[in-house]
C-alpha cells in the first residue's frame, strides 16, 4: 500500500520534470512561431532591402555615366537613350580633337617647307632677300601659300567644332542629371514623358499626366499585407 502511494506521487513529478526538459530542448524557431510578427520590424526590414535610390544619388550616377540614373529608378528605356545621345557626343568630340590635331600637325610641316624653299630662295636672289628681310614680310609671304591657307581654314573650322561639341557634352549630362533628379522624385506618380525626333532634325519632348480615380491593380490588392489587427489569431 505504501508503495502504491510513492508511485502516485511520482508521477506528477515526472510530468512535469519532463515538461521542462522539454521546453528546454525545443528549437528558438518553434518557440518564436507561437509569437505574433512584428510587423513594424518587417516593414522596415523590407524598405531597406528595397535600395531605393535617392533623387541626389540618381542625379550623381547620371553625372558619372550616361544613363545610370535613369536605369537606378527602373527607367531603362531613358537610360538607354540618354546613354547614346552622350555616347555620341563624346565620340564626335574626340573624333574632332583628332582630326583638329591632324590638320594642325600637317600646317606645321607645310610652314616649315615653305620656309626653308623662301631662305633658298633669298639666298639666290638678293632683291627677294631685302624684300623679306622684315619678319612680318617673311610670315606674309610663307602664309600666302595656297595649300597652308586651307590647312588653317581647316583649323578655324575644327576649333569651332570642338567647341561645339564640348558644349553639347556638358549641356546634354546636366540634362540628364537633371532628368534623373526628377525621374526620381517621380517615381511613384503616373507621368509619362517620352521625346521623339522630327523630320527637321529636332525634337520633340511630350509630357502625359492622367486624369482621374486610379484604381489599384487586383494583383497588388491581393499581395497587400494584412494589418495586424485583421489577422485571425494563433490557435
Amino acid at each position: 500500500m505504501d508503495a502504491m502511494n510513492t508511485r502516485s506521487r511520482s508521477r506528477p513529478a515526472r510530468a512535469l520534470f519532463a515538461g521542462l526538459i522539454a521546453a528546454c530542448v525545443a528549437s528558438p524557431g518553434q518557440a518564436q512561431q507561437t509569437e505574433p510578427p512584428d510587423s513594424l520590424a518587417q516593414d522596415s526590414l523590407a524598405a531597406a532591402g528595397t535600395g531605393i535610390v535617392s533623387p541626389r544619388g540618381a542625379m550623381v550616377r547620371s553625372f558619372l555615366v550616361p544613363g545610370w540614373g535613369q536605369g537606378a529608378v527602373g527607367s531603362w528605356t531613358r537610360a538607354g537613350v540618354w546613354f547614346a545621345i552622350e555616347a555620341a557626343d563624346v565620340f564626335m568630340l574626340v573624333k574632332t580633337l583628332r582630326s583638329l590635331s591632324d590638320v594642325q600637325d600637317r600646317e606645321r610641316l607645310q610652314v616649315q617647307d615653305r620656309s626653308d624653299s623662301l631662305r633658298t630662295a633669298m639666298a639666290a636672289d638678293t632683291v627677294l632677300a631685302r624684300r623679306l628681310e622684315n619678319p612680318i614680310a617673311f610670315d606674309s609671304a610663307v602664309g600666302a601659300d595656297p595649300e597652308i591657307v586651307h590647312s588653317r581654314d581647316l583649323i578655324a573650322s575644327r576649333t569651332q567644332q570642338r567647341q561645339d561639341w564640348i558644349t553639347y557634352t556638358l549641356f546634354f549630362t546636366l540634362l540628364s542629371g537633371v532628368d534623373a533628379y526628377v525621374n526620381a522624385h517621380l517615381r511613384d506618380f503616373p507621368v509619362d514623358i517620352s521625346m521623339r525626333n522630327r523630320r527637321d532634325g529636332g525634337v520633340v519632348l511630350s509630357l502625359g499626366v492622367p486624369v482621374g480615380r486610379r484604381e489599384p491593380h487586383p494583383a497588388a490588392i491581393r499581395a497587400a499585407p494584412v494589418p495586424p489587427s485583421r489577422r485571425s489569431p494563433h490557435r
